[in-house]
Parts: structure tokens; C-alpha cells; sequence
């Protein structure tokens, strides 16, 4: 704040801001002076409306408990204006855009962890994600981490893609007491009965049995293969009869077509049947 004759310098906390109103049509340099004042203010309140677009609702009410520091009251008119780069210094002293980044692509590998890239082994999967979560906590800040109801839903759909019934049984019954509410359901709890199941499953070698259904399922898989390509064969067989039978006609014709006469020749060659070759017999040649 100040004016044209003080070093302009940040206001101290709680001083009001007043906007003090311009004379656009003023004459010389003060007319000047005031129309650039005018354009600032509006490239400013744009720049406030895009900060305040990009950030949430929420974060954007706890930045007005500032608003001391970026809003301007204009008492001719009764109304405010918004310094947007003042804004846009307070958003950058709680964000930073490189760990912005970093934490996006942090969420991304949570959501792409699942049992086939981690060697179908649960413990191998709930550290996974417990580490991609901690490091995007030491990221971003607890508030902003992942919750218990996102980490719940990625971390069940993870262990839905098992193939061993008996553990999609324990799974379903701690994701049916999650929805319940009923006993209270949270990361920590899942992840250590899970891999409590995995553990003993891997002890008593019943881990990697497939369910009878998922065996019933790729056997006949097996079989619609098998017949696809037994049909393909015998199709490819019979294409090789035809042509193998056209080209044999083809040789009788050629061979009948060089033992008749001229006329004969050009209309077996041309399609025309025996009759059609007799009615263009072969004329003697006339004498006198």
C-alpha cells in the first residue's frame, strides 16, 4: 500500500485497505496514471478469480482468513476489489507445485499397485500401497493424504483380483463389515487380517489352488480354442480340395481344347459346352 510519494510496502495485519476512487477523464498525467490504475486493477481481480478457480472451496475460505491482505474496500462505491498476486503468494507459501506433481504421480502408482505386479503375494501388495501412501503423507501433509475411504476402496480392489476363493471370502467379509460400519473397519485392520489369511494359506500350500469354477471355466476356454482351430483346419483343407479340383478341370479342358479343331477350340476355351461347339462345325473347302 501507500501512494506516489511513500515506498509502497505490505500493510500490516488487520489494517483495512481502502481504494481510493480515479478520475479517468482527468487531464496530463493524472488522467494517464488513473486509466493504468484501472487496467491493474482489473489483470489483478483476474488473477484472483484463476487462483480461486484452481484451488478447492475449502482451501480457498481457509486463505480468507487473510483476506485483510488482498482485499481492497472501496467506500464511495461500497464495494471490494481482490489483489490476485497477493493471493497467489499465500497459495505458494502452502503449495509447491514440484511436489504437486510429485504427489500426483505418487497417487497414480497407488492406484496401478495390484497382485500380478506384485508376485500374487498380499504382504508384497499392502506394503506397496502402506509405502506410496506414507511417502505421499510426507509429500503433501497428513491433511491432504490419502483417507481411509480411498485407501479402503484401492486396497479391495486389489485383493478382489485373488483367484484363491477361500481368501476372496475373508476379503468379502471385511469389506462387507467396512460398508456396515459395524465393527469399525480401517486400513490397519484389513491389512492385518489379510495378510494374516495370505500367511497361513502359504503354510498349509493352499494358496495357489484355483477355485473348481475358474478350472471349469479354463477348460472350456481350452475346448473352444481346440474347436476353433479344427475348424479353421478342415476350412483350410477344403479351400485346398477346390482349388486342387479346379485346376484338374482346367487341364482336362486345356488338353480336350487342343485336340479339336479351330472353332471347336475357341468356344470350349470360351465356356460353351459340346452342343454349342457342334453348332459351328467345320466347313470343307469348295472346289469347282
Amino acid at each position: 500500500y501507500g501512494n506516489e510519494t511513500t515506498r509502497l510496502s505490505a500493510p500490516p495485519r488487520g489494517t483495512k485497505l481502502m481504494m481510493l476512487p480515479v478520475d479517468v477523464n482527468a487531464r496530463g498525467n493524472a488522467g494517464l496514471t488513473a486509466r493504468e490504475r484501472i487496467f491493474v486493477r482489473t489483470i489483478l481481480h483476474m488473477i484472483h478469480d484463476s487462483m480461486k478457480t484452481a484451488i478447492s472451496t475449502a482451501a480457498y475460505k481457509q486463505f480468507l482468513v487473510d483476506n485483510d491482505c488482498f482485499v481492497y474496500h472501496c467506500e464511495l462505491t461500497n464495494t471490494k476489489a481482490y489483489c490476485g498476486l497477493v493471493l497467489v503468494h499465500l497459495v505458494l507459501d502452502v503449495i509447491k507445485p514440484v511436489l504437486l506433481v510429485n504427489v500426483k504421480d505418487l497417487e497414480s502408482q497407488l492406484e496401478r499397485v495390484s497382485l500380478a505386479n506384485c508376485g500374487n503375494n498380499v504382504r508384497n501388495l499392502t506394503s506397496k500401497m502402506l509405502e506410496l501412501r506414507q511417502e505421499i503423507i510426507t509429500q503433501k501433509g497428513n491433511q491432504h493424504s490419502v483417507d481411509e475411504s480411498r485407501m479402503l476402496t484401492l486396497l479391495f480392489k486389489a485383493l478382489e483380483a485373488s483367484t484363491n476363493f477361500d481368501f476372496l471370502l475373508v476379503v468379502k467379509m471385511e469389506k462387507t463389515s467396512w460398508i456396515k460400519g459395524h465393527p469399525p473397519t480401517s486400513v490397519s485392520t484389513v491389512v492385518r487380517t489379510v495378510n494374516n489369511a495370505f500367511t497361513n494359506m502359504v503354510h498349509e500350500d493352499t494358496w495357489g489352488k484355483v477355485d473348481e469354477r475358474d478350472q471349469q471355466i479354463i477348460a472350456l476356454s481350452t475346448e473352444v480354442r481346440f474347436l476353433k482351430q479344427s475348424y479353421e483346419s478342415v476350412a483350410i483343407g477344403t479351400r485346398m480340395v477346390v482349388v486342387a479340383e479346379e485346376e484338374m478341370v482346367a487341364s482336362v479342358v486345356v488338353a480336350t481344347a487342343a485336340q479339336l479343331s479351330r472353332p471347336r477350340r475357341l468356344a470350349l476355351l470360351n465356356g460353351g459346352s459340346r452342343k454349342s461347339a457342334r453348332l459351328v462345325p467345320t466347313l470343307p473347302t469348295a472346289t469347282r
